[in-house]
C-alpha cells in the first residue's frame, strides 16, 4: 500500500517539497510554461503547465496535459471548430482530437524572472485517453527566446523508484479596475511559483484505469490544482541531466497529504511514450513546403534528444490509423492503437526508437502560422 513507502534516507517522509537550485531555476523558467485561455467575458484562466521539448529560437516544441484543454471545450457554446483540412465531426474520430488553438497562448517566464514570453498557439494535437497534447508556440516577439529543451525519457520507472516533479503553482487573481476609456471590468493577476515534489513510484498502470485512462504511473507526492502538466523526472541531483520521465496528469489524495509529508499522497503521471505517435505539419531546415513529423521521428532522427536507457518503440502511422509498438525490460511489451491523421502520405510514416547512448544537439525548425 502506498501508505508504507517512505523517501530513502527520511523513514518519516512519505514526499517532499522544495524549490530548485539556481541551476534547475534557470533552465525550468525558459523550459516550462503556463497555458492560459479566456471565458466569454475575456477573464482569464490559468489551465496548467506545458514544457519545451525542442527548442528552436522563436518557435517550439512543447508538451502538456490533454485535459488541461478540457476547459476550451467547455467554454465553447457551440461545437469546436475544426481546421479547414480535417473532416467535420462525425463523432467517429475520438482519440487523437484536433482543436482550433485561437483562444489559447502559453507564456514562459524571462530568465532573470522580471518578464514574460508571450507565446501564441499554432497548432496542436492531442489523445484524451492517455493525457497527452502537443502543441507548437511561437514567439510573437521573435526575440529568439528558446534555446534550452529537455531530452524525453520514455522509459517506465519501476515501483520504488524515487521521482520528481518540477512546475508552477498557478493562481489567477481577479481584481476591479476602474473605467479607463471603452474598457470596464476585472483585471486579472497571475500568480506563480516554482516548485518541485519529491516522491516514490508506488504503482505502474498499463491496463486501463476506472476514470479511462491508460499508462499511468502513481506516486506518493500530492498536487494542486494548476500544476498539470508539470514535468516528473527520476529523482535529480545536482548536475544531473534533466530527462523528463512522464507528466503530472491527476491528484486523488488525501486533503491532509498537502500539509503532512509523512501522508502519502495519490498523485498520476502520464507516461511519455504513447506521445510519440502525435504529429505537426512542420517546415525543417531546406524544405520549402510543410510536412507532417510525428514526434517518434523527431526522437529516431535526433532531431528531439532521446535520454531512453532501455525501452524501444515502433511507430506505424497512417490516415487510418497509428500502432505503437513498446518494449521496456523492466515491463515487457505493449500496443496502443490511435486513429491516424488526416494529412498522413500515401507512404505513412514507420519509425523505430532505439535506446540512446549519447546526448544530441539541436536541430532547427519553423512553424506554420
Amino acid at each position: 500500500m502506498a501508505h508504507h513507502f517512505r523517501l530513502p534516507g527520511n523513514p518519516e517522509l512519505a514526499w517532499s517539497r522544495g524549490e530548485p537550485d539556481s541551476t534547475e531555476l534557470l533552465l525550468e523558467r525558459k523550459g516550462i510554461g503556463t497555458i492560459l485561455t479566456h471565458d466569454d467575458d475575456l477573464q482569464i484562466i490559468a489551465l496548467g503547465n506545458a514544457f519545451v521539448a525542442y527548442a528552436a529560437g522563436n518557435a517550439a516544441l512543447c508538451i502538456c496535459a490533454a485535459h488541461s484543454l478540457e476547459a476550451l471545450r467547455n467554454l465553447d457554446r457551440t461545437q469546436i471548430p475544426r481546421f479547414p483540412h480535417l473532416p467535420p465531426n462525425d463523432g467517429e474520430l475520438v482519440d487523437p482530437e484536433f482543436l482550433s488553438p485561437d483562444r489559447l497562448k502559453v507564456i514562459f517566464e524571462s530568465p532573470d524572472g522580471k518578464d514574460f514570453v508571450d507565446c501564441r498557439l499554432v497548432d496542436l494535437h492531442f489523445q484524451a485517453d492517455n493525457d497527452l497534447a502537443l502543441l507548437v508556440v511561437h514567439d510573437t516577439a521573435e526575440r529568439g527566446f528558446f534555446g534550452l529543451q529537455m531530452p524525453l525519457n520514455l522509459d517506465v520507472p519501476r515501483v520504488g523508484d524515487v521521482v520528481m516533479m518540477v512546475g508552477h503553482r498557478l493562481s489567477v487573481d481577479h481584481a476591479e479596475r476602474e473605467e479607463s476609456g471603452p474598457q470596464v471590468g476585472e483585471a486579472a493577476i497571475l500568480s506563480q511559483s516554482l516548485e518541485a515534489r519529491r516522491g516514490l513510484v508506488t504503482d505502474v498502470q498499463f491496463e486501463r484505469s476506472g476514470k479511462g485512462q491508460s499508462f499511468v504511473i502513481h506516486t506518493t507526492f500530492p498536487s494542486l490544482p494548476g500544476m498539470s502538466g508539470s514535468p516528473v523526472f527520476l529523482d535529480l541531483k545536482k548536475g544531473d541531466q534533466m530527462s523528463p520521465i512522464g507528466l503530472l496528469s491527476a491528484d486523488l489524495s488525501d486533503d491532509r497529504a498537502e500539509n503532512d509529508q509523512r501522508i502519502a499522497g495519490r498523485s498520476t503521471v502520464s507516461m511519455l511514450w504513447p506521445i510519440a505517435g502525435l504529429g505537426m505539419m512542420m517546415t525543417w531546415e531546406s524544405e520549402e513546403a510543410p510536412r507532417l513529423t510525428v514526434l517518434a521521428d523527431l526522437l529516431a532522427r535526433e532531431k528531439v534528444p532521446n535520454a531512453s536507457r532501455r525501452s524501444e518503440l515502433d511507430c506505424n502511422l497512417s490516415r487510418s490509423r497509428t500502432v505503437l509498438r513498446f518494449f521496456d525490460p523492466a515491463h515487457g511489451r505493449c500496443e496502443l492503437e490511435t486513429p491516424g491523421h488526416p494529412l498522413a502520405s500515401d507512404q505513412g510514416v514507420a519509425v523505430h526508437i532505439h535506446p540512446s547512448r549519447a546526448s544530441v544537439g539541436p536541430a532547427k525548425f519553423s512553424c506554420r502560422h
